[in-house]
């Protein structure tokens, strides 16, 4: 890490390492002490990233070298043809438009702005920078449509208190130097101290702090007890300016001391131990999980681009930043000074220390302002298709949004499919027929309007309660199809969404279950069989794709779990069955004997039930017959730990979903009754809920706003994910019928069910702390 000393502790980060090429997935020109002298690249086979720090004239050579092996997942991707500059990867990048357009959620796009604008995890000078959202860590309780719950977001943290920016602008005004330029703040908002401040309870950082620190921890009244006091310092504070890190929206264990540190006491004679929390939290996972969501408010979509611009945009710099009262030491700014050319050895370590060590801004992304987002109303209602109701509240949200829509099936469609990366819409009915439908709210803009009215697949829902145009559902297939050829298969499955898997984009489908041992690969498009993969000894009982689809996991009766990576797909492939590559290149059948997975799991003692598993996350989650839920990691095949779920009595954990914020909940009928169970990924289990008699039959994660959608044949209920309270009924058998299966939209704002013979339902799923005019705000 920059600014640290190298001993001998850290010898092991220096051993020589090998990566398959085709393994790299992502390369982004990196800094060093402000110089862009390094790269850092991104593994998939180690789901981790690399910093390399090279002679500057050495990074075009680097990359000139690896991009002549034309790495296979880069070599498509114009991203990393040249080495870009950050302004020119946002400029050519469509992340923005579809944050602006709710396709992607807030934490996924400042993650996104992170990562080109050079900041990475690999670098404690240069860490992830995130904003504090929420302001009231005072009150009982946390009230997300009270716009003082919330932090200012159009000024930077040092601007957000009057007297503390008084001193602060008359000292810019007073301040004259031939040498140094005007400056605000002589300390940042991002730099080591404050991301060791917050992550000191963890490895690495504390052996990093304690390196910082000749080996002992700083005072105790200096480091971080709690929240409030924290958020207060930083608001009176005239030397602390911290904003907050990625950790604050998803990892609950940076406040807690699980490694039971000596971190010292207070003059209070208060032991320093866990971080202290708001009285609004009930425990760790509680205060992430309301941070999240506020983050993902309504508020923080319609401010947050103030942010942007002072962090990575206009704001940043020149006239716009003094403005916003903005303007940092300018050893924090790119290209302010170049320190090779500083021949006093003295100087030019003292000027390499503060840049390590003070923080360092930013690469400036984009010089306009940055566009606001839409707002998740006007998203959720298609803009221009219809204006939502004047008043809506969120109680009468489902029956007034709710969008009824026929396909051609006879029979219940029991599985309902909107595929990631697409705007396909797949249905599966009781027969083992299919249908392909184009489903996206946020094609319907007044360009595609124009050209939808001209076809012929426009089709019109039913609203209950208003008209509601549905082009954003359009009818493609006017026929279903057969694809499972083999009589009665799906209504001898005991669970329908746990038996079949769509992959490639819903061109091809996958179904276990079957008495050859098999997993089978049907094309959507004609039905017609692929083929039959036969490597596993027993009944394959459970599969399921990852959210990317990069990933295949097949659960069987004998207790094993397979994971397979899926290839990329072209119509070559598709001819030639060559649709996964596991461990050994062939380009045989899956059913040649020579073919195995690129993991085998093991570790349940009875049938795996259910199975899901996340390539972001590097894990799998599976549950079996005998009540045991185990996380596995994919890297290694290791069981990380078991989630703790009372009862061992059949047919154990009969359902599961994982969330990509490392959420886990889970059905269980291990004591005799369904239970819900909503759990964290280090295994704390946050709450639980009894289903009475009617186990559910679809479970689904909408980790954007930390809600859970349940449903079984008479009703489906959205609710708080992790405290599984605040239920509403979203549909019930009374309305449209039997609820026959439900899927959740990529972008987690919609989910559609599929109801009685031969018709979805689509309802949209807004966050619970609007208010939803923006003129509050």
């Amino acid at each position: 890490m920059p600014g640290l000393p190298v001993d001998k502790t850290w010898r092991f980060l220096f051993k020589r390492r090998r990566w398959r090429i085709d393994d790299i997935v992502g390369m982004y020109r990196r800094r060093y002490l402000l110089k862009p002298t390094a790269l850092e690249l991104f593994i998939q086979s180690t789901r981790k990233n690399y910093f390399f720090n090279l002679a500057s004239e050495d990074v075009a050579l680097f990359h000139e070298a690896l991009m002549m092996r034309r790495p296979l997942l880069l070599k498509r991707d114009p991203s990393v043809r040249r080495l870009r500059h950050p302004s020119s990867l946002f400029r050519n990048s469509p992340m923005s438009n579809r944050w602006v357009q709710h396709e992607i959620s807030t934490f996924e796009y400042l993650m996104w702005l992170n990562t080109i604008a050079g900041r990475t995890y690999n670098d404690l000078t240069q860490y992830p920078v995130f904003p504090w959202i929420i302001s009231d860590y005072e009150s009982a309780t946390l009230d997300f449509g009270r716009r003082e719950s919330y932090r200012d977001l159009t000024k930077p943290m040092g601007a957000l208190e009057p007297t503390r920016l008084k001193f602060f602008v008359d000292r810019y005004n007073a301040f004259e130097d031939p040498d140094i330029p005007k400056f605000m703040y002589g300390t940042h908002y991002s730099n080591i101290g404050s991301v060791l401040y917050y992550l000191i309870r963890l490895e690495p950082f504390t052996s990093y702090a304690l390196s910082i620190q000749g080996g002992k921890f700083d005072h105790a009244d200096r480091l971080f007890h709690s929240i409030a006091e924290t958020w207060h310092n930083c608001l009176t504070d005239y030397t602390d300016l911290k904003e907050l890190t990625p950790e604050w929206f998803y990892l609950p264990e940076f406040l807690v001391n699980c490694n039971k540190l000596d971190l010292g006491t207070r003059q209070s004679g208060v032991d320093v131990s866990d971080v202290v929390l708001p009285p609004w939290a009930s425990s760790p996972e509680d205060f992430v999980m309301k941070n999240l969501v506020a983050l993902e408010s309504e508020y923080v979509s319609a401010n947050i681009h103030h942010w942007i611009d002072l962090v990575f945009g206009c704001k940043q710099r020149g006239a716009a930043a003094v403005k916003a009262n903005n303007v940092f030491f300018y050893l924090t700014y790119e290209g302010m000074v170049d320190v090779d050319s500083i021949t006093d050895p003295v100087v030019k370590s003292s000027m390499q220390s503060q840049i390590a060590h003070f923080g360092q801004t930013p690469t400036q992304v984009l010089r306009e302002p940055h566009p606001q987002r839409q707002s998740v109303v006007s998203t959720v209602f298609a803009g221009d298709v219809i204006s939502p109701p004047k008043s809506l509240s969120v109680s009468s949200t489902p029956g007034l949004q709710r969008m009824v829509l026929s396909v051609p099936h006879e029979a219940p469609v029991v599985l309902v499919k909107l595929i990631s990366g697409t705007s396909q819409l797949v249905c599966v009915d009781s027969n083992g027929m299919i249908s392909c439908h184009r489903f996206g709210p946020k094609l319907t803009k007044p360009q595609h309007h124009q050209h939808a009215s001209k076809s012929k697949g426009a089709v019109s829902a039913t609203s209950s309660g208003s008209e509601y145009s549905g082009e954003f559902i359009e009818l493609q297939d006017r026929k279903s199809r057969k694809v499972l050829g083999e009589k009665r298969f799906l209504s001898t499955q005991q669970s329908v969404p746990n038996s079949i898997a769509l992959l490639h984009a819903g061109m091809v489908i996958c179904t276990v279950g079957h008495h050859d041992f098999s997993a089978r690969f049907h094309s959507t498009a004609d039905g017609a069989l692929l083929y039959r993969l036969l490597q596993h000894q027993s009944v394959v009982t459970c599969v399921s794709t990852s959210s990317s689809g990069t990933l295949l996991t097949l659960g069987c009766t004998d207790g094993t779990i397979s994971v397979w990576k899926v290839a990329s797909m072209s119509s070559t492939l598709l001819d030639s069955l060559k649709i996964f590559r596991g461990s050994k290149t062939s380009s045989k059948p899956v059913h040649a004997n020579d073919y195995s997975a690129d993991q085998v799991l093991l570790g349940h003692n009875a049938q795996v039930n259910c199975v899901s598993a996340s390539d972001e996350l590097g894990v799998c989650v599976s549950g079996s017959a005998s009540n045991e839920c185990l996380l596995h990691n994919l890297e290694d095949g290791s069981i990380i730990h078991s989630f703790e779920v009372p009862g061992d009595l059949e047919p154990g954990v009969i359902s599961l979903s994982l969330s990509s914020v490392g959420h886990v909940v889970l059905q269980s009928m291990g004591t005799g009754i369904p239970i819900l169970y909503s759990f964290h990924l280090n295994g704390t289990l946050m709450a639980k809920l009894s289903l009475g008699g009617s186990p559910i039959t679809s479970l689904s994660i909408c980790a954007r706003y930390s809600k859970v959608v349940v449903s079984n044949s008479e009703q489906a209920l959205v609710m708080t994910a992790h405290t599984l309270d605040d239920q509403r009924v979203l549909l019930d058998r009374a309305t449209y019928g039997e609820i026959a299966s439900q899927g959740l939209a990529p972008d987690e704002m919609h989910v559609v069910f599929g109801v009685g013979s031969g018709k979805i339902v689509c309802l949209p799923l807004l966050p619970p702390q609007l208010p939803l005019h923006r003129t509050e705000m």
